[in-house]
């Protein structure tokens, strides 16, 4: 599994966003080694402000989850952070198109 540094957090291969750059709605993340808990996820735009979170319906046999972005949304690179219990475990650079 490849890793990469994002300040203190690390990348990982437990979720892809497909498509990535995002374009319309809704969002498809491909899961790995998902285990069952109370899972959310946070979008985080460049300047470290929350733009979006919301709790996600994820169990243990899933293999996808969709995500749908509020269409308020402005174009840019954000972060992804998908938590597990409100712990960060995996995070992901996307880049959405809302024109």
């Amino acid at each position: 599994a490849s890793t990469a540094s994002v300040g203190s957090i690390e990348m990982s291969d437990k979720f892809r966003i497909c498509p990535n750059p995002v374009r319309g709605h809704p969002v498809s993340l491909a899961l790995h080694y998902i285990q069952d808990a109370n899972w959310s996820y946070d979008l985080i735009n460049v300047s470290g402000r929350n733009v979006a979170s919301e709790m996600l319906p994820i169990n243990a046999n899933q293999t996808h989850a969709t995500i749908i972005f509020p269409r308020k949304i402005a174009s840019g690179i954000y972060i992804l952070r998908l938590k597990n219990n409100n712990q960060v475990v995996a995070v992901k650079q996307v880049e959405i198109n809302s024109k």
